[in-house]
Formats: C-alpha cells, sequence, structure tokens
C-alpha cells in the first residue's frame, strides 16, 4: 500500500512539472502587436496555460478575453523589480511581471 502511494505522489509531482499555468497583471505603457493584434496602453491581466515551456495566453481587460497567442514561460534567476513590456518593431516581444521570475516571451 506504502508503495502504491509513493508511486502516486511521484507521478503527480512528474505530472505537474510539464504542466504551465499562470497569471499576472501587467501594465502596458505604449501599444504594441501580439499575435498580430494591436495592444493598447493600459492594466491588462495575462492567464497562461500549456505544458511545458510553450503555453497559451489569454490576455484580458476586467473579464474579457481581448487576445489570446502563444508563448514560451521563461524563468528568470531573479524576480522582476517592476512590471515591464520589452518590444521590438513596435511588436511586444517579452512580459515580465513585477515581483516574479516569471517572463512571458511572444514569439511573432
Amino acid at each position: 500500500m506504502k508503495k502504491l502511494i509513493v508511486f502516486a505522489l511521484m507521478l503527480t509531482f512528474a505530472l505537474s512539472a510539464f504542466a504551465a499555468t499562470g497569471s499576472g497583471k501587467v501594465n502596458v505603457i505604449s501599444s504594441g502587436l501580439i499575435a498580430g493584434q494591436q495592444l493598447a496602453a493600459g492594466e491588462y491581466k495575462m492567464v497562461w496555460t500549456g505544458e511545458g515551456e510553450q503555453v497559451q495566453v489569454q490576455i484580458m481587460k476586467g473579464k474579457n478575453t481581448l487576445i489570446t497567442a502563444p508563448a514560451k514561460v521563461v524563468e528568470r534567476e531573479f524576480k522582476a523589480l517592476n512590471d515591464a513590456v520589452l518590444t521590438s518593431e513596435g511588436k511586444i516581444k517579452e512580459v515580465r511581471f513585477s515581483g516574479k521570475k516569471t517572463t512571458l516571451v511572444f514569439e511573432q
């Protein structure tokens, strides 16, 4: 019986290592494109789900999902001091959340 419980716990931990879920709020100071859609400046909630590093991100304003986009979850060594939205050529490439090590990298 003990072996069965230990196996079940190990399986649970192994499966949770492959599941990536999370959320964070971010203040976007200037607009940019994500998945070909314009995201205006403002406060947003981002909720992501997936397996491993590859996730689907829902970008929400209130309870409304505005954009759904693929992204990669990257765990940084240090927590971000502030929200940061990194852009290049008008496209949002990366979102960092204040107080978190988690970064979302958008592959466009």
